[in-house]
């Protein structure tokens, strides 16, 4: 998929997922071709029906036997979403990842990366959850953390606008100016943010520089989402933003818990929270050998297959 209304996440997860598929000898992975892909906007509801239609189509034509769905669920809407499931071969075994909020058809499995169950009906029998499904890169055993002066800003590509103008407005000048700011902006964003970034010495990522400025961080600062798991699973000492939904609150709780991260709860907080972050070394010490041990476990590519052919029943 592609368009303003999909993050860099998900991209970034459904690769992952593809990257360890790939590493069975008995998969033979395929993502769409770009021209069959689909590209998602805000649209007339006739316009979302034929895009859905295609996609649909892509699927079925496929000589693919197991099929993976990462969507932008909460745009696309329920009774768009039913039709576009009933449509879908029937000969096909369909994961959903990380949605939608209804129930699927019975026979499609699901996926939720998340730290623990979603806060969604869900069926037990097909559904997977836990730090093992979070897909994201993990740390190999003997990584050490350097905590050099850089820290990415991670706020989602699709409004980070709003996140700016909160972070300019609680961020002091002497903390922006004693590290080394980068922000994964995303392609969308507008000349507006990236001119305000520059005038900030926070340099705005290009697209193509986010994967390698992510692995290699030391600090972050993240609305909730998929780009902090990221964070937490690379085992890189972060900031959690305020602004997580009712629905996230299980997982805000479950990294309190664990102290995986430092969650500021009020927008006034993100400077001191930062500093402490930034200044004391046993804080981000404590981070880091937590999100190591917590996400040690990763399902394998043999897990995978065993969960869509053999313990699911697909």
């Amino acid at each position: 998929m592609y368009g303003s209304l999909v993050g860099m996440g998900h991209h970034s997860r459904i690769r992952n997922l593809g990257a360890v598929l790939s590493l069975d000898s008995s998969v033979n992975l395929n993502f769409l071709a770009e021209e069959d892909a689909f590209f998602v906007e805000k649209t007339g509801e006739a316009m979302l029906e034929t895009q859905l239609s295609k996609m649909a189509d892509s699927i079925n034509v496929s000589n693919a036997d197991m099929v993976f769905l990462d969507f932008p669920w909460n745009w696309l809407g329920e009774l768009h979403l039913r039709q576009f499931f009933s449509t879908i071969s029937r000969h096909k075994r369909v994961t959903c990842i990380d949605g939608p909020s209804f129930e699927v058809p019975p026979e499609f499995a699901r996926i939720f990366p998340t730290l623990g169950r979603p806060s969604i009906p869900i069926s037990d029998g097909k559904s997977r959850w836990g730090s093992q499904y979070v897909l994201t890169d993990r740390r190999e055993v003997d990584w050490v953390w350097t905590g050099a002066n850089d820290c990415l800003f991670l706020t989602g590509t699709t409004a980070p606008e709003a996140y700016f103008e909160r972070i300019n407005l609680h961020l002091k000048n002497d903390v922006l100016q004693s590290f080394d700011f980068s922000w994964a902006v995303g392609p969308y964003a507008s000349s507006w943010l990236r001119d305000s970034l520059n005038e900030l010495n926070i340099f705005p990522i290009p697209i193509e520089l986010y994967e390698t400025r992510r692995s290699k961080a030391s600090f972050a600062v993240c609305r909730f989402g998929v780009g902090a798991l990221e964070m937490l699973s690379l085992c890189t000492p972060t900031i959690i933003l305020p602004g997580w939904s009712e629905l996230e609150a299980g997982e805000i709780a479950d990294i309190r818990s664990n102290q995986l991260a430092m969650v500021v709860d009020d927008w006034s907080e993100l400077d001191s929270s930062l500093s402490e972050l930034l200044s004391t070394r046993s804080v981000a010490l404590d981070f880091v050998n937590n999100c190591r041990d917590y996400f040690a476990k990763k399902a394998s590519p043999q897990d995978w297959l065993k969960e869509m052919n053999t313990e699911l029943d697909l």
